[in-house]
């Protein structure tokens, strides 16, 4: 019996109100498409938010939903963001990540889903759905992973329910409201306003937000960012053992204070000669994912 649920969303500067980014996929990628027939193993419902020709390419097995049914919600958010962020706009790829986080915010909310989680194409996960997975959270609250500082991972967050998904959108429109000057002084030394600054904002102006276990966790820890890059390497170039400087993750590497490794096809790390299971990996090194079958 299919349990909780795992949304994906794929979108292409076809909704873009400029083009300036070599970046972004127009079509769906292979590698994004190997990710859900790879998901299918596990036992979640699986939802795919996409344009209809990437639609046609994904299992019948996957409920997809074409993205064009929010044309006016897109025109509305696009709206507030050309007025508040004139120049950051022009850019696609800042575009599109800024504004899928609320096309799956507002389709989880839509399709009351709960107990879900939202991932990125370049995520994978290795375990089945757990209730154990959601029991820290209260109702309405979602969580993400912090990566470092002023920065979030947007890569993997979940939801306890579909009252979740209202709440993230809502703080989102919020801040958004206001202009990127507004808002740069939160962002602390990054020139650049990128979704995973503004989500870290929340971080620490939502009670709704509750942090996702990056080092230590009960059950299990989760990936926003660095244990994939450390395992498989970037999509600039680095290889294998690449650490962060900026990431918390990473500098928990550099410090052996832990050990990651893979065992019997699944992410480990080791922390005081204590083992715990890693949920996910973001494996930004695309191709490394077809490693998973």
């Amino acid at each position: 019996m299919k349990q909780g649920n795992i949304v994906f969303i794929h979108l292409n500067n076809s909704i873009a109100p400029y083009s300036t980014s070599s970046y972004t996929y127009n079509t769906i990628p292979d590698y994004f498409l190997h990710v859900l027939k790879y998901t299918k193993k596990f036992n979640y419902n699986i939802h795919f938010l996409g344009h209809s020709q990437d639609i046609d390419k994904v299992d019948e097995s996957i409920h997809c939903f074409d993205i064009q049914k929010y044309s006016n919600y897109i025109q509305e958010i696009t709206d507030k963001l050309k007025t508040n962020f004139s120049e950051q706009i022009k850019d696609d790829f800042w575009f599109l990540t800024t504004i899928r986080l609320f096309l799956v915010n507002r389709y989880i909310h839509e399709n009351k889903l709960d107990n879900t989680i939202h991932l990125e194409g370049d995520n994978v996960i290795f375990y089945d759905y757990d209730p154990i997975i959601f029991e820290t959270l209260n109702s309405g609250e979602f969580s993400y992973g912090k990566v470092g500082p002023y920065l979030s991972g947007p890569g993997i967050i979940l939801y306890k329910d579909f009252k979740s998904a209202a709440n993230f959108n809502n703080i989102l429109y919020q801040i958004y409201s206001n202009t990127a000057n507004e808002i740069r002084p939160y962002t602390g030394f990054y020139g650049h306003i990128s979704e995973m600054s503004v989500i870290d904002i929340i971080t620490r102006k939502s009670k709704k937000y509750k942090e996702l276990p990056t080092l230590n966790g009960d059950s299990y820890i989760y990936d926003p960012a660095s244990y994939g890059q450390y395992l498989y390497g970037t999509n600039n170039g680095h290889l294998s053992g690449f650490t962060d400087n900026l990431h918390y993750i990473g500098q928990s590497i550099k410090r052996k204070d832990i050990d990651v490794i893979m065992e019997e096809n699944k992410p480990l790390i080791i922390k005081d000669k204590n083992k715990q299971k890693i949920f996910n990996l973001h494996i930004h090194n695309k191709p490394q994912v077809f490693h998973f079958k």
